[in-house]
């Protein structure tokens, strides 16, 4: 009996993986080297002059913001996203605020450019962040490497300043907590020697497997150069290319249904099922297990109290197969 539950672990700690990327060329744009920012007010109104336009592919949503609030002739994009396909990678100032420093999108025309702030949220619950294309803004960068009316350059006149650039990728759950973070510097001067320092130019990926179960990312900036009225370094990255996937065992088996409840919990989870389980385990989102044991006699709960707070898959064996659960330990 041992060798029969040890060939169904080593299955099933083999998943297949549907992969999907998003590169937003689901996004109609009027031509090339154009951009869209909502100025056309072709948003939905909220009747106090801000107009919003939900920008969906795949199992994701993005949201872009025009603010009329002040009359249309003084309009601004002032939330959330805009979807570019300008390729210049040299523009200069405010010139390049719908462009990357990239120079256009990752091997696809489009490409978004993201604000202080912006949110990313999953339509579906069960897909999971796997990784992110990311490079700077053209505003942003020509404002690091020479300066402008708000904002010093880089370095500074010696170049020896410890200056930085950091995008911070929030992990939130539903009830608005956040799991975890993901830090990428678009920019860092900190190094002893100037010939290390850089700025972020071509499309890089960043990692959100630590992040996977959120439902919702939240992209933070932070800038060494601060002043009175906060981060001088203009608040805008680009982003490309949102990988996703749906975990799937291999093994498993439809027919085979179990519920788990209270989700979340912080301490015991209770299992039933119509079929004879006999084996379970839980990973977390790594795909290290974390813990495993037999079900003894008519066991109906397990205790998890000891495992840190976080998401987990449950995987419940049985003769019919295994059938796969995800639960939120608080």
């Amino acid at each position: 009996m041992k060798k029969f539950y040890f060939a169904i672990f080593a299955l099933i700690s083999s998943n297949a993986f549907g992969q999907t990327v998003v590169d937003f060329e689901d996004f109609t744009l009027s031509g090339a080297e154009t951009y869209f920012d909502g100025s056309d007010l072709s948003g939905t109104s909220n009747g106090f002059g801000l107009f919003e336009t939900i920008i969906t592919e795949g199992e994701l949503s993005l949201n872009s913001i025009y603010d009329t609030t002040w009359g249309a002739s003084s309009g601004y994009w002032s939330k959330g996203w805009a979807v570019s396909n300008e390729t210049s990678d040299t523009a200069v100032g405010s010139a390049g605020l719908f462009s990357t420093y990239a120079g256009g999108g990752d091997a696809s025309s489009n490409f978004v450019i993201g604000q202080n702030g912006s949110i990313i949220t999953k339509t579906d619950l069960n897909a999971e962040f796997q990784s992110i294309r990311i490079s700077n803004n053209n505003y942003a960068a020509s404002s690091m490497l020479m300066g402008d009316a708000f904002a010093k350059k880089f370095g500074g006149a010696s170049g020896d300043d410890a200056d930085w650039f950091l995008l911070t990728i929030v992990g939130y759950s539903g009830n608005d907590n956040a799991i975890d973070s993901v830090e990428f510097y678009l920019a860092d001067y900190r190094f002893s020697d100037n010939s290390q320092d850089y700025i972020v130019k071509d499309w890089t990926t960043v990692d959100l497997s630590s992040i996977s179960s959120s439902e919702y990312l939240k992209f933070k900036q932070s800038s060494s150069d601060v002043g009175g009225f906060g981060m001088n370094t203009p608040g805008f990255f680009t982003a490309d290319k949102v990988v996703y996937d749906f975990p799937v065992s291999v093994l498993e088996n439809e027919n085979f249904e179990v519920t788990v409840y209270p989700n979340p919990t912080s301490s015991i989870l209770n299992v039933t099922s119509r079929n004879d389980v006999q084996q379970f385990y839980i990973s977390n989102l790594q795909g290290q297990v974390v813990k495993s044991e037999l079900i003894l006699g008519d066991q109906k709960s397990i205790n998890v109290e000891n495992l840190p707070s976080g998401f987990y898959h449950i995987t419940m064996l049985s003769n019919e197969g295994t059938s796969s659960k995800k639960f939120q330990k608080i």
